[in-house]
């Protein structure tokens, strides 16, 4: 018996990954190329010291954006003070969509359906938190992602 492996069924994004790391760096935010986790999730960043990226330094056209399965953004001061509440419950997140959608707030659905709530911080720069709920009876956390 031989074991099969398949890429992950993502849906494929509304606008070239370049073209919206553009447009996210004129946001002021440093967009980063993420390929395949081991989990085949798109969350691995494929450039090297990411976490020391800076917008004013940042060469978009030096990244792999070729070999890119999804998109990431260094958070904190380097895309200034952007924070995400990142909720981690399928219905929790339906609820969010339902309510805040139509408010123009940058909301960000995963490959997991889960979201990210775009957020900047006007006080000090956050370590980030997390709370663990139950939603219904269903597991649900929120965390507030501040750095890196």
């Amino acid at each position: 018996m031989t074991e099969e492996t398949h890429e992950p069924q993502i849906e494929e994004p509304k606008e070239p990954l370049k073209e919206t790391a553009t447009r996210y760096h004129q946001y002021g935010w440093v967009p980063i190329p993420l390929g395949y986790t081991e989990q085949g999730k798109p969350k691995r960043p494929l450039v090297k010291k990411w976490t020391d990226l800076t917008h004013e330094g940042l060469d978009l056209d030096a990244m792999p954006w070729d070999g890119a399965k999804g998109i990431g953004v260094v958070l904190g001061k380097q895309s200034q003070n952007l924070s995400i509440i990142d909720i981690d419950s399928v219905p929790l997140w339906e609820a969010v969509k339902a309510s805040l959608g139509e408010l123009g707030i940058t909301l960000v659905e995963t490959v997991s359906n889960h979201g990210h709530i775009y957020v900047t911080e006007t006080e000090a720069e956050s370590r980030g938190s997390k709370e663990s709920y139950l939603l219904n009876g269903i597991p649900a956390s929120i965390d507030l992602l501040a750095n890196g």
